[in-house]
């Protein structure tokens, strides 16, 4: 883990300070920090109406990736895993970005989770086309085109960046961007005033009902939870099962707790 963690450390000019080890299942959290450049620091919250969606390289190959890893315990080694396993941090691509961009997040839940964090900043909406989002043909050739499509949207470990751009700026940031980047970057639809729209071409495409978003709790008005004491004992009865009940029976587990609780009478606090 340390030779792999420095070697890319070392390639992007990031140096390890501290840290600690103790006896325990293998479990890192590393905190990063750093300084910018005046004005480019680009956050989730800056996306306007009529603003362009992007996002750089391509998605859904790590998702499956994984999937192939745990089919075959490890074994199996190809470009989807690799895709998994060795994620390429959009560092160079982001400072090019930071000129143009007004929101901006890396794909790490999924796409469609992560978009809905940039759009919902200010309640906003987004019409994506989801025929072009960027798939490898590949990843295509292995399954279906729709297939490819729900890992795009709902795989997540991708970390390519899903950003917002002015379109009076369009042409100005694609001209220097192919003069500066070799990778991908492909528009896949714009933000609107309200809802969430996903169309395949002019039809409407219905969002696979496996699709969730990954630690759901963090959706919740946490200072909601905190006057409420139903929603906070179902939050701590929840967060102690998910050594547990990962994933979506964790979910159904919290959902019921949640109900539970609700059917006693708490003064709030």
């Amino acid at each position: 883990f340390i030779d792999g963690f420095s070697e890319i450390a070392n390639h992007n000019d990031v140096h390890l300070t501290g840290g600690d080890t103790v006896r325990g299942p293998e479990f890192f959290t590393v905190s990063l920090q750093g300084y910018i450049e005046n004005n480019q620091y680009i956050s989730r919250s800056g996306a306007k109406v009529g603003d362009l969606i992007y996002v750089s390289g391509s998605l859904g190959s790590a998702a499956y990736g994984l999937e192939l890893i745990k089919q075959n315990n490890s074994a199996l080694r190809n470009d989807f895993t690799d895709a998994f396993l060795y994620p390429k941090p959009r560092n160079n691509e982001g400072f090019l970005i930071a000129k143009y961009a007004s929101a901006m997040i890396d794909v790490s839940d999924g796409f469609f989770i992560d978009l809905q964090k940039i759009s919902s900043q200010k309640g906003l909406g987004f019409k994506v086309d989801v025929s072009k989002l960027p798939v490898d043909a590949n990843l295509i050739k292995e399954l279906t085109e729709n297939k490819a499509i729900e890992y795009a949207l709902s795989g997540g470990d991708d970390y390519e960046l899903c950003f917002t751009i002015p379109d009076q700026v369009k042409r100005q940031f694609c001209d220097e961007l192919s003069s500066a980047s070799n990778l991908a970057f492909t528009c896949v639809g714009e933000i609107t005033e309200s809802n969430q729209v996903l169309t395949k071409g002019n039809e409407i495409y219905d969002l696979p009902k496996e699709i969730f978003e990954h630690f759901w709790m963090m959706s919740i008005n946490f200072k909601r939870v905190v006057k409420s004491p139903y929603l906070l004992l179902s939050s701590g009865f929840g967060i102690g099962l998910i050594p547990f009940a990962p994933g979506t029976f964790g979910s159904g587990l919290g959902l019921c707790l949640y109900i539970f609780f609700s059917h006693f009478s708490f003064p709030n606090v």
